[in-house]
């Protein structure tokens, strides 16, 4: 009797061992589908976002096609933006809605402002003389 319980707990351990060894490798499968789903999702969003830079730097070379001879000169402002002396357009298209157009603005300070949206560039000189 004493043998045949030694056996069946002996036999039980083990058999929790090999349950949990089985558990484990199901687990680690699962991880490494999971991070291979996630891998698939990263490379098509990496495609998407090339596609989409690609697109920008179409739209963004197209928008400088305005018939202006630019003169891109920084404009001595606290931000480091470069403009067009002759047309007011950045050389890069900024961040956000508006594709400011930059004009002098009148007063002792320095100052610029976009005649589409009103933002200002404070200690900014412009080329672009003030619009009436």
């Amino acid at each position: 009797m004493k043998e045949y319980f030694f056996l069946f707990v002996g036999g039980g351990v083990l058999l929790s061992i090999v349950g949990l060894g089985i558990w484990q490798v199901m687990k680690a499968c699962y991880v490494v589908y999971q991070d291979w789903m996630l891998g698939k999702e990263l490379d098509e969003l990496e495609a998407d976002h090339a596609i989409a830079v690609a697109e920008r730097r179409v739209a963004d070379a197209a928008r400088l096609d305005n018939g202006c001879q630019h003169v891109f000169q920084w404009s001595g402002g606290a931000d480091p933006v470069r403009i067009c002396s002759k047309c007011g357009l950045q050389e890069q298209r900024p961040e956000g809605d508006c594709d400011h157009v930059w004009h002098q603005g009148g007063g002792a300070v320095p100052n610029a402002y976009c005649i589409l949206c009103h933002a200002e560039l404070h200690g900014a000189r412009v080329g672009v003389a003030q619009a009436s």
